[in-house]
């Protein structure tokens, strides 16, 4: 108690706004690892968002009219969701990086001309772990491709064959989750519940 009695002092008297504000008690041994669902939303300067008062991501604004978001069911195994923080005390300065890695099994008609368009362009991007939390990075500048391997067949007969692809943004803020809008969390809803000209899936 007497180390929290310090840190609250020392904050109080700096009058700093990165004071701390919750305890964060051992919780129990029950979290997944790894993703299953993401969504891509197309990055347009103007987009905001609106915090609520538990820190999540309760709304969007997007600058173009009616928007779908395409949808990608990830293999299980195969998909990994990071924010890395860099700081410098010389400077001041802290950012976040973005890391999202997918995999997509097998070569489709129309894949081709989809993960180009991916590479070209900027986006939000809705990340849905194994644990049901979807958050949300990008919204700053967007996500972009930043690496991956657009085809690969494998060499031996049990490799994968299909495609890899990394993208990465900095930001000046970690992730954030997107607030559950009805009684438990489900990836459609509770993103299109963020804009009313959102869809998610064609």
């Amino acid at each position: 108690m007497a180390f929290l009695r310090i840190i609250t002092h020392i904050n109080t008297k700096r009058k700093m706004a990165c004071s701390l504000t919750a305890n964060r008690a051992l919780d129990c041994r029950d979290a997944l690892g790894g993703i299953v669902t993401v969504a891509f939303l197309e990055w347009e300067t103007g987009a905001g968002y609106t915090i609520d008062g538990s820190g999540n991501l309760s709304a969007l604004t997007v600058p173009s009219a009616a928007q779908t978001l395409p949808k990608y069911n990830l293999p299980q195994n195969n998909g990994a969701f990071s924010s890395a923080p860099t700081g410098s005390r010389e400077n001041g300065t802290i950012f976040f990086t973005d890391t999202l890695s997918i995999v997509l099994h097998k070569f489709q008609d129309q894949d081709h001309e989809e993960i180009f368009a991916l590479s070209k362009g900027r986006w939000i991007v809705f990340v849905e772990d194994r644990n049901s939390n979807i958050l949300i990075s990008g919204i700053e500048r967007g996500m972009e491709v930043t690496g991956g391997t657009v085809f690969s067949t494998g060499t031996a007969i049990g490799d994968m064959s299909g495609h890899t692809i990394e993208l990465s943004c900095e930001s000046s803020i970690p992730p954030l989750k997107v607030a559950v809008s009805g009684a438990s969390a489900d990836f459609d809803t509770d993103i299109e519940a963020l804009n009313a000209n959102i869809t998610v899936g064609f």
